[in-house]
């Protein structure tokens, strides 16, 4: 399971340390594509194929876009000797990287979410702490 944040900067060639903690349990070869929200997803080639196959499960004719969005934007990416991993900088504009190299490295539960630290901030600021227990209370909690 990945859990916990972490604050680190994106350097001028696109470089993210990734926590060693998370590397421990994704390894060396990740795959990062975008979310539906402002950030990137980072999976372990593991993870990845069990949410790529979910998605191709899906009805075609109603699931393009979704296809397009997430596969078109898939990348594999290498962690380095030191680490890092090489964000692309279309995934990185479309984090909002560009903007604030200060990045939030997100453990959840079975993948990684980059965020810029700016948009995380807001996220966390929108969190509905009330909607969140009423869910759970639904959900058998």
């Amino acid at each position: 399971m990945l859990i916990g944040e972490y604050s680190y900067s994106v350097d001028v060639k696109g470089r993210l340390f990734i926590p060693a903690k998370m590397r421990e349990k994704t390894g060396d070869n990740l795959v990062i594509a975008k979310s539906f929200d402002n950030c990137l997803n980072v999976y372990s080639e593991e993870k990845w194929a069990e949410f790529a196959a979910k998605i191709q499960a899906l009805p075609e004719m109603e699931s393009r876009a979704v296809k397009r969005f997430i596969f078109s934007s898939a990348q594999e990416l290498p962690v380095d000797s030191q680490g890092r991993v090489c964000i692309p900088l279309s995934l990185r504009k479309y984090a909002h990287l560009d903007e604030d190299n200060s990045a939030m490295i997100v453990g959840v539960d079975d993948r990684i979410e980059i965020w810029s630290s700016g948009e995380y901030e807001k996220m966390q600021s929108e969190i509905d702490r009330e909607e969140l227990v009423s869910f759970l209370v639904k959900s058998g909690f």
